[in-house]
């Protein structure tokens, strides 16, 4: 019953199908509804991290807000202030043509301060040397001398003004201080100008409490929104987010928006349910499980739920993700019955197929099987007579059989020429991988194609060393956070490096903001040094342009370069596990020790290499300079810029 290939082959199809579908039907349908029911609620788990993600992005445009909000007023109080400044020299003016008595022009000046307002009814006010108010709109205070009054904080209030106001440009201070018409102080922010013709202090302020009004309305929209949004977000079919905060008062709920929800009880606890939630939220990634009713059996709390809360501490907000159970499980049930019905189709599918396919593959495999054999027999090398066989194949078997004949035939004739150029391939392909770490690939693969000689090996040739590095590097590193630092650097670095691939630089090496490139090797070009130069105009220029964005972001980067021209003795440095493609020489310290003294904007040249790039840069003599390491001056030239441009 069992003798032939095809009668073994087909019972055994037919057992390992029978095997292992019926087992698989019944293993996994308990593992596929878990995985199902994990799916959900990694579903829920990322709803409610996006969900965290866009408060937490709202949450700094509102700082950003209030931030530029406060900049905006500061603007404003040292714009109209400068205005009144203006104005004053215009009283002053009239006073010193006669037009005016001083007496005169002083009183329309301090009548023009007391009638100004802006804002939010934000207005002026003038002391004098003896801080003394000259002009004040608040009746209580104007007259007054108040060299020691003190804010609720204890600030010297009109000292504090009279000392930001002496400072260049006028200054700023805090304080607290009483609304026109009000008796208690709040927090203000006041603008201080000095007018030195009549030994004034120009002064004025906005309320904190006025920017924190809008700060409150940027935030109720940002509430509105969260409730538009949780409204198109479903979990399964009918679960749902909602948010509260620390009070207990619920900030967007499909039902219980503006409500206080501490009376809601847990049936299973007995507790709160929202104190529930707000402990739920130490919960490591597990959900917190309650009993809850449906929509149709309102009053019947035995329909399981579970929650997922995320907490925001800035706002004090409590995310919440709400599910029924069963829902969750819902979609498992209905794939594992689509399963069933799909393995059972399988199943019979497959049987038919394996009878068809086994009846006429046997054949055909029992040639191809001694024909392997006797390859690997013979050294990869088949008989005249097994080879005529198989390469007949292909003619009776117009399908994969017949390419597989077809295969191995071809795999007759190019094997034994691949073992024989493996050993070739692998050590072009090691000498190439050695060569891609210091040079460009195009570079690597014509060292190994013959176009050069091997640069690695120790050599000496002439090369323009060009060295570069950020000024103020150190103390921005210090300031900032290191994930700043690398995308600083990342800029600096593509820009820098698309610069020396487009000159035809070697770059030697990175040492942070610092690099080295020279010329000339390991490929001679023409004309290194103009190239040298040129790269270096087109750096600074690079770097330029990149400044102005870090200057927006109160980065003071400066750049420095050096460039020198000489012989060096170039190669592989280094010891086996750990090469580099490095230079030696004085012409590559000289470079560095120039790099160390250009000042921001400034490329160093030595004398030499001024005078040989004299048609084509505009130089500057920047003196004789004592370097580390040199024992005489070197006289160095700055390199203003190219006189074609």
């Amino acid at each position: 019953m069992f003798r032939s290939f095809k009668t073994k082959i087909l019972f055994l199809t037919v057992t390992i199908l029978l095997l292992s579908s019926v087992p698989f039907m019944i293993s996994t349908m308990k593992g596929f509804e878990e995985a199902m029911y994990e799916a959900g609620e990694e579903s829920a788990r990322n709803i409610l991290r996006l969900v965290m993600l866009n408060i937490e992005n709202e949450y700094k445009s509102l700082i950003f807000h209030k931030e530029f909000t406060l900049e905006m007023r500061k603007r404003q109080m040292k714009n109209v202030a400068t205005l009144v400044y203006d104005n004053f020299d215009k009283f002053y003016e009239l006073f010193k043509e006669g037009q005016l008595s001083q007496r005169e022009a002083q009183l329309k000046a301090l009548e023009l301060a007391r009638s100004l307002r802006y804002f939010n009814n934000d207005y002026f006010f003038i002391y004098n040397r003896e801080l003394t108010a000259i002009s004040h709109p608040d009746p209580t205070v104007m007259g007054k001398k108040l060299a020691d009054y003190q804010d609720p904080k204890g600030n010297y209030v009109v000292r504090d003004l009279i000392k930001a106001s002496l400072q260049e440009g006028g200054g700023f201070t805090k304080y607290w201080w009483k609304r026109l018409d009000t008796v208690e102080p709040v927090p203000k922010i006041g603008y201080a100008l000095y007018y030195p013709k009549w030994d004034w202090m120009i002064g004025t302020g906005v309320y904190v409490d006025d920017i924190e009004e809008e700060a409150r309305k940027k935030l109720e929209a940002i509430l509105e929104g969260l409730s538009d949004n949780f409204s198109k977000i479903k979990i399964a079919r009918t679960g749902y987010l909602f948010l509260f905060d620390g009070k207990k008062q619920m900030l967007v709920h499909p039902e219980l928006s503006g409500k206080n929800v501490s009376m809601i009880v847990n049936p299973q606890t007995g507790n709160p349910l929202v104190d529930d939630w707000m402990t739920a939220k130490n919960n490591q990634g597990k959900p917190f499980e309650y009993l809850w009713d449906k929509p149709g059996a309102r009053g019947d709390f035995s329909f399981p739920k579970e929650s997922y809360v995320a907490h925001f501490k800035p706002l004090d907000w409590y995310l919440v993700s709400s599910v029924y159970k069963d829902e969750l499980k819902m979609p498992a049930k209905r794939l594992i019955k689509k399963q069933i019905y799909i393995i059972i189709v399988i199943f019979l599918i497959s049987v038919a197929a394996a009878y068809i396919l086994v009846k006429r593959v046997a054949k055909p495999l029992n040639k191809l099987t001694e024909y392997a054999k006797e390859l690997v027999a013979h050294n990869f090398t088949a008989t005249d007579e097994t080879k005529s066989e198989v390469e007949r194949l292909p003619e009776r078997h117009k399908d994969e059989v017949g390419k597989l004949a077809e295969s191995f035939v071809y795999m007759e004739r190019t094997l034994r020429q691949y073992l024989i150029d493996l050993k070739e391939t692998t050590a072009a392909n090691e000498r190439l991988g050695r060569l891609r770490r210091f040079f460009s690939p195009q570079l690597a693969e014509m060292i190994v194609e013959g176009g050069t000689a091997d640069p690695l090996k120790t050599h000496r040739r002439e090369v323009t060393v060009v060295f570069l590095d950020l000024r103020g590097f150190t103390a921005f590193a210090e300031m900032v956070e290191p994930e700043e630092v690398m995308r600083v650097l990342r800029e600096y670095h593509a820009e820098m490096g698309k610069l020396i691939l487009e000159h035809e630089g070697t770059l030697e090496r990175f040492t942070g903001d610092g690099m080295m490139i020279f010329f000339n090797d390991p490929m001679p070009i023409p004309n290194p040094a103009e190239r040298a130069i040129r790269m270096a105009v087109a750096m600074r220029e690079g770097v330029r342009q990149l400044s102005a964005v870090w200057r927006k972001l109160d980065y003071d980067l400066g750049f420095g370069i050096g460039v020198d021209q000489g012989y060096a003795t170039i190669g592989a440095i280094g010891f086996e596990g750990r090469w580099d493609y490095g230079a030696i020489g004085t012409v590559t310290n000289l470079a560095a020790r120039l790099c160390g003294e250009a000042k921001g904007g400034q490329i160093l040249v030595t004398r030499r290499l001024a005078v040989t790039m004299e048609e084509l840069v505009v130089g500057e003599f920047v003196g004789d300079l004592v370097l580390k390491g040199f024992q005489k001056p070197v006289s160095a030239f700055n390199v203003v810029g190219l006189k074609e441009n």
